[in-house]
């Protein structure tokens, strides 16, 4: 991982992706207080909270179930999501995250993870997020 590519993300989630970032920074901040400490999955930071109810990005900040922390694949899935955010900036929670909730509510688990914008989570955590 490159510190230009490091840069460059955090760069986007401050400016373009600024929304989630704020919203993710809050919640980092209150699992800090609560002695959380963060591991780091690709550009951006996972805090793993509690079992069985899955996984959240919110920016550059990964919220995931002990079970999902401990899936390579879902963390490079929702790191994905994360570099989706510095992508698609402001229109991210209209583009991205409103569609994945209603389709995780509403689809089996394979119909779900088939959708564009899960696929293209995975497709980026894979390309860039080293592990």
């Amino acid at each position: 991982m490159s510190r230009a590519r490091i840069a460059a993300f955090w760069m986007l989630s401050c400016t373009w992706g600024i929304i989630m970032t704020m919203i993710g920074a809050i919640g980092a901040a209150v699992f800090l207080i609560m002695g959380h400490r963060p591991a780091r999955v690709g550009y951006s930071y996972m805090f793993v909270i509690g079992q069985g109810w899955g996984a959240v990005s919110i920016g550059p900040f990964l919220w995931m179930s002990e079970g999902m922390a401990k899936q390579t694949e879902m963390r490079l899935h929702e790191a994905g999501h994360s570099i989706q955010n510095c992508l698609w900036g402001v229109l991210f929670p209209f583009i991205v995250i409103i569609p994945s909730l209603i389709s995780a509510a509403v689809s089996s688990y394979a119909e779900h993870h088939s959708r564009w914008f899960e696929r293209q989570a995975t497709e980026l955590g894979y390309k860039y997020c080293d592990f």
